[in-house]
């Protein structure tokens, strides 16, 4: 909601939110401390069960008031009539309040099932927080200069946290980390009401000068009042809670107050963790001589990136109804001579026929005059499918594997990895070097394609780039497969370089899409910039396995992200190049580039959601099959059992009969 209600909503869910946080965390750390125990009890458990469920209500409500105020768009998202969004603002702030909501329901369900990993919480949240940053980083492009600076100032409070949150996957239960996490989420529930009184005066009176320079270095002085005062709230409230515990201790004699999660045991290798243009456009107007059809296909031709001379003939035959190739260089004498005489006769416009024949004979003078340039990322529907299946493909058999890899080394509590999942790796690495290498034959060898031609020697100049910026890409997961298959092989590679040639590969493709030319494709460029967000994300988590070996928080996020890829390449498919013929979506339609930042958030959620599910899946599978073998645990790829008994070791066991099976 754009106005004072609409800012004071959320300010209010992160300030209850951040007061309640400066008085839970100090109170369980020094109660810990006191006491010196590492359990908590159950009572803390249901606190935070408790308070996942009052943050889903709290979303819901952001999301009805978003939704149904009158002015809203009352679950509208395309006006038919009008052709156009309704109501983007709303629906990002509804986004907004999804994922906290989503983060709820994680707190939840880590309360209600042990089989929950231990962080995820901390990881939704985080993801919750990052979301949110996003979406007000796109939020005020095309304000007025105070409004795009308050709200860039709440952007600091906003990344702070999600950074702040991130590393307590890792660092579980730091209170330092607990401490900053409560005072950023103070400062935004503050700041959110400070930017409702300067941009809507909730009492009345003259409004900010929106241009006055001087506003904005009170605000921004503001800004760091606001973060002193939270750091005194966190002051405050910290010495309460130690009063509190000190005077625990003196009235009774068992001074530990329940306030903590719940603990689950960790593997010991988390435990150590820390750690489409031209020079310029044309219009064109209808033509007497020339049908209106036709002119539009010039005008659409003269706006795509790079264009032939050869093109430029082809297209100017079909416009004057002739069958032939040939230069009409005789109707360009014509034209040239008709402008000679309006210049004589003191007129200096011709008619727009003739103004389109000049544009095409210039276009085909500019091709044979000058080299070829670089044309910006142009891509096939076909293309980005196929990259998009690469990556759904690799990231919803991982959401499958990876939870069933965690369960059954939670039951087991194998340290070394079995047979049958050194085989998978292995099988693994091998469709990927496969996938990888059809891509780059795919690439080259499409007819439109450079058929491995780098540079022409006869135009001098570069062949089409772009096709040779995905072939590095696919090289690059190419060499990632090659490096997972080697990695069981008896050479022995190091443990961890797996990980690190595929966090490698995700850079260089983040970096491609980063450094390419995208013209004035506005659409085009703030696409693929919201795809390196879920590249560069996927490769800083794959970097961390490099030292945080077969941590299911990271496997779980790096396959959530290879997820987002898949599906936001078909939607840049759909969005540049759509299936069904017909131009891309409006390049200079602010509209689009705020829906499409939604959108994205909208993939990321339907990819936790794929996870979750397929996680579900994973473990019901698991416990139907501990239900079916009892205390028989089967190697397939051995061709053994191994029977456990409880008061002996396991012993193996040929394959005999049916029934020992």
């Amino acid at each position: 909601m754009a106005n004072f209600k609409g800012h004071a909503l959320p300010g209010s869910f992160f300030l209850l939110f951040g007061l309640w946080w400066s008085v839970k965390y100090p109170l369980r750390h020094l109660s810990q401390k006191a006491s010196k125990k590492s359990q908590r009890n159950y009572c803390f458990q249901r606190v935070d069960a408790i308070e996942g469920a009052v943050k889903i209500v709290f979303a819901l409500i952001g999301m009805l008031a978003e939704q149904f105020v009158p002015d809203g768009p009352h679950m509208y998202l395309y006006s038919g009539e009008k052709r156009d969004w309704v109501k983007l603002m709303n629906w990002q702030h509804t986004t907004m309040y999804l994922f906290y909501g989503l983060s709820g329901a994680v707190d939840v369900l880590t309360y209600l099932f042990n089989t929950v990993p231990r962080g995820l919480d901390r990881l939704m949240l985080s993801v919750a927080v990052f979301v949110e940053g996003c979406l007000f980083y796109y939020h005020v492009h095309h304000r007025p200069m105070l409004d795009q600076h308050i709200h860039s100032l709440l952007l600091i409070a906003i990344f702070s946290g999600a950074c702040s949150t991130m590393l307590e996957v890792f660092l579980c239960d730091n209170i330092v980390l607990e401490m900053f996490r409560a005072g950023v989420t103070i400062i935004q529930g503050t700041w959110f009401w400070q930017i409702g009184v300067v941009l809507f005066q909730p009492w009345g009176g003259p409004m900010w000068d929106e241009s006055d320079h001087d506003n904005i270095m009170f605000l921004t002085m503001c800004f760091f009042w606001h973060w002193a005062a939270a750091v005194v709230i966190l002051a405050i409230n910290y010495t309460v809670a130690y009063c509190c515990i000190q005077r625990c201790r003196r009235d009774c004699s068992e001074p530990y107050i329940g306030l903590g999660v719940r603990k689950q045991k960790c593997d010991t290798s988390s435990q150590a963790a820390f750690l489409n243009g031209s020079d310029e456009e044309y219009s064109c107007i209808h033509v007497d001589s020339i049908l209106p059809a036709a002119t539009m296909s010039l005008n659409q031709r003269e706006r795509s990136p790079v264009h032939s001379a050869e093109s430029h003939h082809q297209l100017l035959n079909q416009l004057l109804g002739q069958g032939r190739s040939h230069q009409p260089e005789g109707l360009w004498m014509r034209v040239e001579g008709k402008e000679q005489r309006a210049r004589e006769e003191g007129r200096s416009e011709i008619s727009s026929s003739d103004r389109c024949i000049q544009r095409a004979r210039r276009g085909v003078l500019l091709e044979e005059t000058r080299p070829s340039q670089v044309s910006p990322m142009t891509s096939s529907f076909l293309g980005s499918a196929l990259r998009g299946t690469f990556f759904l493909v690799f990231g919803l058999w991982w959401s499958v594997r990876y939870p069933l890899k965690y369960l059954r080394r939670k039951v087991n509590a194998e340290n070394q990895p079995s047979y049958g999942v050194q085989r998978a790796e292995v099988f693994e690495g091998a469709v990927k070097a496969f996938f990888a290498l059809a891509g780059i034959l795919v690439e080259q060898f499409v007819p439109s394609g450079p058929h491995m031609t780098l540079y022409s020697p006869k135009t001098h100049s570069w062949t089409d780039l772009t096709h040779w910026h995905y072939t590095t890409m696919y090289l690059f997961f190419l060499l990632s497969g090659i490096v997972d298959v080697v990695s069981h092989s008896p050479l022995k590679l190091p443990l961890g370089l797996d990980r690190l040639s595929l966090s490698v590969a995700l850079f260089m493709e983040g970096l491609l899409f980063c450094f390419h030319d995208y013209s004035d494709a506005a659409l085009d460029q703030h696409l693929h910039s919201l795809l390196a967000m879920a590249i560069f994300a996927g490769a800083l988590c794959a970097l961390l396995e490099v030292f945080l070996r077969d941590h299911v928080i990271l496997e779980a996020f790096r396959t959530s992200t290879f997820l987002l890829q898949g599906s936001w390449l078909w939607q840049i498919g759909f969005v540049l190049t759509p299936p069904w013929g017909g131009p891309g979506w409006d390049q200079t339609d602010r509209s689009n580039i705020t829906f499409l930042t939604m959108c994205f958030c909208w993939h990321y959620a339907g990819a936790l959601a794929v996870l979750a599910a397929n996680a579900a899946a994973s473990r019901c599978c698991n416990e139907s099959c501990q239900l079916k073998f009892g205390d028989i645990d089967v190697e397939l790829d051995c061709g053994m059992c191994i029977r456990k008994s409880k008061g002996s070791s396991g012993a193996l066991l040929p394959e005999s009969g049916l029934d020992d099976k």
